[in-house]
């Protein structure tokens, strides 16, 4: 039995070739044929070869191009393509028969004759097997869900082409709408491009539309916040097509498809980050990332593991974050790369024994508190972490000559008022301070919120939300900036290529969102009206800004790349060393008194990072004399 259902399956998958037999018997008759009418009484068949022979030779030099082409109900452009080299090669063939045994002007005529018919043949049954297929499917799909897909490019042609021949997708193509209005009015798959996105509302009504598929990008969030808005209105969720993400490509297909969240809505517009002076820097080299399992670590390793370095140390305190992204990074075949270190900055020893055994040349620096709430709760012990690990880090590189030293600072640490923005403002003093002293690339880059980071707000916000609320909000006015994980930490790769000593680097982050605005756009995500959720105001906790800062004197100088700005502390800020010698002594002090568990530490770090502000805004604004005074400190 199963024999029988095996030779069933061989015979039944052969039809094809029989087919393509009879297609190119058909042409080699019918090219005869043609060729007798044209030549008239003169035609002579004993000068051409026999016609079993021109059909099998003909099968013989098409077989490879026949077996290998895909499904005939899939047919496209490209099999046309793979058919005409084919028929290219067997009028080749051909030729070499009448140049060597059959040279005479009928058998030439033929061969032109036969390499048409033959070519359009074979097109031709593939092209009526996808047409009854389509057919068929289209029948088939009147019951599903009537769908619209917004966008007429490469992917939503290649989604149209998809949901046409998936009957078990369940959807109907109902149309098409575009923003491009040379569209509106052609069909794609045999579907009509329906109107302009101006009259996106009346378009979704009058086809009674069920699903809306965004298969474009969008320039910003803020054309896809309305649509998303009217769409909501209308009862219908919008998604998205996975790949739109980042520019990253994939197979078009009901797979792909996603839910629109609110990276979406908030994207700026994108930033293209050349990327191989980095790749020239990292390729083949050692590279050290602390604070390896936190959000902004684990981007920085997934990006720095595609350069090609020798090995990437993985440093965290946090065991399971540790193991998460090294288990990550294992599973892309990469495990001879990756070095996971479970330990603290604040061990000097351990710290000088890894560098002694590593001998890192790189060092991105993202291991920091970053909790506001928590970081104030807590002073003493987060001045220890955030300033004595940084500390301790640049005095392992500097004792082991490291040459290149990236950390990661904040938008909090301008203007600080809080003790995380002043922690990170002193860290920024230490490394502009070592990499001055030691003429190597040690910089700092600033920038603000990231979306979808360990210490974002949004889950709590999302998860009020779910909850029918109250959304608890500090301020009305609140705004923040925002960036995208893998945006923010291709800039910061970019930085370390073109950084000088001491540099501390910004990166622009487009214009501030309101926090309000943020929690609206969340509602519209999760299907809710802003009437449906009620908002509590509770006003600002200890430490926090209205509105966050990411420049301190506005003379920050212009780079290479249009989003990163960058605040020189070297010979651009004359006598800018004895103050930050002093800075240094300061901090020292300040690591003290917090050991001790004095409260003194977090006023006297205060002291410190506001009459360092003070001096650089001076500096900076170009006193003639040359001899800014840097504000006593009072311990």
């Amino acid at each position: 039995m199963r024999n029988f259902r095996n030779i069933l399956q061989f015979a039944t998958r052969d039809i094809r070739r029989y087919v393509d037999i009879a297609v190119l018997g058909a042409a080699s008759q019918l090219a005869i044929i043609l060729t007798f009418i044209g030549s008239g009484p003169s035609f002579d068949r004993s000068k051409l070869p026999p016609s079993a022979f021109l059909i099998l030779f003909s099968l013989i030099t098409l077989w490879p191009f026949l077996v290998r082409g895909r499904a005939w109900r899939l047919v496209s452009a490209y099999d046309a393509i793979r058919l005409a080299k084919g028929v290219t090669l067997t009028t080749l063939g051909f030729i070499a028969v009448y140049v060597t045994s059959y040279f005479n002007i009928h058998f030439l005529q033929w061969i032109l004759f036969n390499s048409l018919f033959s070519l359009v043949g074979l097109c031709g049954v593939r092209i009526a097997r996808r047409l009854v297929f389509e057919r068929k499917n289209r029948k088939a799909n009147v019951t599903g869900r009537r769908t619209l897909i917004l966008g007429t490019g490469v992917p939503a042609c290649s989604l149209a082409a998809r949901f046409t021949r998936e009957p078990a997708l369940g959807i109907r193509l109902v149309g098409f709408i575009t923003d491009d209005s040379k569209s509106i009015g052609s069909k794609i798959e045999g579907v009509n491009v329906l109107g302009g996105i101006e009259n996106f509302e009346q378009i979704l009504t009058d086809n009674q539309v069920q699903e809306l598929v965004i298969s474009q990008k969008f320039p910003d969030g803020a054309r896809l916040r309305d649509l998303l808005q009217k769409a909501h209105r209308l009862g219908i969720r919008p998604k998205i097509m996975a790949h739109l993400n980042f520019g990253e490509t994939g197979h078009a297909g009901v797979e792909t498809l996603r839910e629109i969240n609110l990276s979406d809505l908030l994207l700026r517009p994108r930033v293209d980050v050349d990327l191989k002076p980095t790749y020239r820097l990292v390729q083949g080299q050692t590279v050290l990332v602390t604070g390896a399992g936190g959000s902004i670590g684990q981007e920085l390793v997934r990006q720095l593991v595609r350069m090609n370095p020798r090995q990437i140390l993985l440093l965290d305190q946090a065991e399971y974050n540790l193991y998460a992204i090294d288990s990550e990074i294992k599973e892309m075949g990469l495990s001879s790369q990756v070095i996971p270190i479970l330990s603290d900055l604040r061990e000097v020893t351990l710290l000088q024994q890894l560098f002694n055994l590593y001998r890192p040349n790189l060092v991105f620096h993202a291991a920091a508190y970053k909790h506001v709430h928590l970081v104030e709760a807590n002073a003493n012990a987060s001045i220890l972490n955030n300033i004595t690990s940084t500390k301790n880090l640049l005095d392992a590189c500097i004792k082991y000559q490291v040459e290149n030293f990236v950390m990661i600072s904040s938008d909090k640490a301008v203007n600080p008022q809080g003790i995380m923005g002043a922690t990170k403002r002193a860290c920024e003093m230490l490394v502009s301070h070592a990499g001055e002293v030691e003429n190597r690339n040690y910089c700092s880059v600033r920038f603000g919120n990231v979306i979808g980071s360990s210490g974002s707000f949004i889950p709590l916000l999302k998860k009020q939300i779910h909850n029918g609320g109250p959304v608890t909000i500090t301020h009305p006015d609140m705004e923040r900036y925002f960036m995208l994980i893998p945006e923010a930490v291709s800039l910061v790769l970019k930085t370390a290529s073109m950084s000088q000593p001491g540099d501390i680097n910004i990166l622009k982050m487009g214009e501030p969102i309101k926090i309000l605005d943020v929690v609206k756009s969340l509602m519209t995500l999760m299907g809710k009206k802003q009437d449906e959720v009620p908002l509590i105001f509770t006003g600002m906790r200890p430490g926090e800004k209205m509105k966050e800062e990411l420049y301190l004197s506005r003379n920050e100088i212009q780079t290479t790349h249009p989003d990163i700005v960058v605040l020189p502390k070297g010979a651009q800020l004359p006598g800018i060393h004895n103050s930050f010698g002093e800075s240094v002594l300061t901090i020292e002090r300040i690591i003290d008194l917090a050991r001790s568990g004095s409260k003194d530490a977090s006023s006297l770090l205060h002291q410190l990072v506001e009459s360092q502000d003070q001096s650089s805004l001076q500096l900076s604004k170009g006193d003639s004399r040359g001899n800014t005074k840097t504000p006593q400190l009072v311990a």
